[in-house]
């Protein structure tokens, strides 16, 4: 297939009878990988031929300046897109047909010219299984508005080839190139413009990665070191796809729509968009914050915690796993006699109840431990077993919060959050800092990092996935089970999954501005979008910038105003995170309350506060 890769030999073409193009240079796919955070495939170097002969012309395919204008080769390719991505052609029956052999698809006239595109034994636009090419000034150069259209096109062709991984990586680099053609894409002659494309990806997003348990596939791959060796054998796990789920749905060109923003706008006035009569609840919606705790090497964090956000909690839990009994009674000790005359603060000991889970240690919260903290780590087990704690002892609260201690959290923007879409605590809500950068490692799942916020209804359904789960000595991150491992908010997505709950999408604003994030507020300027895609995102493996990670597979987030310069953060922020400094906490929380200055930090004219909740609620927390 690396032959074939991209090539076409297309008869609709009139000019030419075969038309190449000069490629990026090509990295291999991985099939899923070996396991989790393995190193991939070795990249190499594949050039095809610029032009053939048969009377096409010598001249370099371009384009202009704005990226949307091409000449040369991509004159017909554009034609060719034209035939698939017509509203006139209905798509989503054709990717039906085409995945179900037994339908009919070469009795339709109408179909015949894309059904030729993208599938038969020989289909005139060929994509590789097992290459990509790389997002460069070449590609770019030549036409980006045809490379993002080629992109989706093979995306189309590797899901009717049930190639879901493949399928996302194409999807997902196809969004780079639209980065690149954001301005020129609308009133352009192509046929794709920016709204089709981020309509189809949230569908695709839905259908690709639905919650439910793993898929275990075992693979093989030659061995790199000789052709002598036996091939390697691998398990891969993914989401459970349904092949019929997704169908690209065909419309008119649309483009993309950025609201007014200034005064009144996304400047933070926006509390009548949150706040109507209808929707609001007659009570606060009562939050518990459930705190992980190692005692006593995180008592400073924990003390900190309890003099900034903790009191706007309704209850405050700190969860350990104590060595013995002496240490957990001295934690409770400390920590609910500062409790004061705030809300109620206790401290739980799991390990009480599961001995045989991993206790707290010193290792445990350093990454250089010689055992390293898959090993040594409690996190994935005491991450599930609170909750199952919670709910075993009949907890009340609407919404319980996860927050380890080096995050910040802001229940009375919660509150406000929840209230103001109307979400209902007796149903399954699994709230945070959503993040897709695992969708192209294993285990390929979308999971909620720092803060996690769990519905009553949630924790429910979460804590009887987490009795029935299985005892581990090493975790697999293939399936909910009980094991050690310092990646509770992936165990916790796995779980969660099994249970049939997948993260909410709906965690921006009208802007795109997020209100959990995974990063400290002053690195916000090191987070933007404009630094995760486009050339920053020349490969959808790759995390050349911190930036690129966390915006990884959010574009239907932030491109419709990633043009307009704004800030990327609510100016109601819900969650912060990475205070290895305990101070830093002190400091978020005095800037939100108003305590002093944001500075530097904050980007002009942003000025994140805390809420000013109704009057007519009950005064309830924060």
């Amino acid at each position: 297939s690396s032959e074939r890769s991209f090539s076409r030999s297309s008869a609709l073409a009139s000019h030419c009878p075969c038309l190449a193009f000069a490629m990026a240079p090509l990295a291999r796919f991985r099939d899923g990988g070996a396991a989790s955070f393995a190193p991939r495939l070795p990249l190499f170097l594949l050039v095809l031929l610029t032009l053939c002969g048969g009377g096409c012309s010598q001249a370099e395919d371009s384009a202009d300046e704005d990226g949307c204008k091409c000449s040369g080769a991509w004159s017909g390719i554009q034609r060719e897109m034209w035939l698939l991505f017509n509203h006139t052609v209905d798509l989503g029956e054709l990717m039906d047909c085409l995945g179900s052999p037994e339908a009919p698809c070469a009795e339709r006239p109408e179909l015949e010219a894309p059904r030729l595109l993208l599938a038969g034994p020989d289909p005139l636009m060929q994509c590789s299984e097992e290459q990509l090419p790389l997002l460069t000034q070449r590609n770019a150069q030549a036409c980006p508005a045809g490379m993002m259209h080629w992109m989706l096109l093979c995306a189309i062709q590797m899901w009717i080839r049930r190639m879901y991984r493949q399928s996302a990586l194409y999807f997902d680099h196809a969004l780079s190139f639209l980065s690149l053609v954001l301005d020129c894409l609308p009133g352009s002659d192509w046929p794709l413009w920016p709204g089709q494309v981020m309509r189809n990806w949230r569908h695709f997003l839905e259908a690709a990665f639905p919650p439910g348990k793993l898929k275990i596939e075992e693979k093989t791959a030659q061995n790199e070191d000789g052709d002598h060796l036996p091939p390697l054998v691998y398990e891969v796990a993914g989401p459970p796809v349904s092949h019929a789920a997704f169908q690209w749905m065909n419309s008119r060109r649309a483009g993309l729509y950025c609201p007014p923003h200034g005064i009144g706008g996304a400047d933070g006035s926006e509390d009548a968009h949150y706040f109507g009569d209808a929707r609001l609840p007659e009570v606060a919606p009562s939050v518990l914050c459930a705190v992980p705790l190692v005692w006593p090497d995180e008592r400073g964090a924990a003390e900190v915690i309890l003099e900034t956000y903790a009191p706007a909690c309704d209850e405050v839990i700190f969860f350990v796993a104590a060595a013995d009994a002496r240490v957990a009674q001295e934690a409770a000790e400390v920590l609910e006699g500062l409790g004061g005359g705030g809300p109620v603060v206790r401290v739980v000991d799991l390990a009480l109840e599961r001995p045989g889970m991993v206790r707290d240690s010193t290792e445990a919260l350093s990454s250089s431990s010689s055992g390293g903290r898959e090993r040594v780590s409690g996190m994935n087990q005491k991450d599930l077993l609170l909750f199952e704690y919670l709910d075993r002892r009949g907890h009340q609260s609407d919404w319980v919060c996860r927050a380890e201690t080096d995050a910040y959290f802001a229940p009375s923007n919660f509150r406000r959050f929840v209230a103001g879409r109307g979400l209902r605590p007796e149903e399954s809500w699994f709230l945070g800092s959503i993040s897709y950068w695992h969708m192209h490692f294993e285990p390929r799942v979308i999971f909620n990092e720092q803060v996690q916020c769990l519905s009553r209804g949630a924790v429910a359904k979460l804590a009887g996935v987490v009795r029935s789960a299985p005892s581990a000595s090493q975790a697999s991150y293939a399936r909910c089970e009980l094991a050690p491992g310092h990646r509770g908010d992936l165990m916790l997505a796995l779980c969660l999954a099994e249970a049939g709950i997948a993260p909410s999408s709906d965690v921006v604003d009208r802007w795109g501005r997020e209100f959990f994030t995974n990063y400290r507020l002053e690195q916000m300027r090191d987070y933007t979008p404009e630094l995760g895609t486009g050339f920053f995102a020349r490969d959808p493996r790759n995390f050349d910038t911190d930036a690129v990670m966390h915006w990884k597979g959010k574009a239907h987030f932030f491109m419709h105003c990633l043009r307009h310069g704004l800030n990327w953060v609510s100016p109601f922020p819900i969650s912060f995170h990475n205070y290895k400094d305990r101070e830093g906490i002190r400091w978020v929380h005095e800037v939100l309350s108003g305590q002093r200055p944001c500075g530097a930090a904050c980007l002009e004219g942003w000025v994140p506060r805390l809420a000013t909740l109704p009057e007519s609620w009950r005064a309830r927390g924060g």
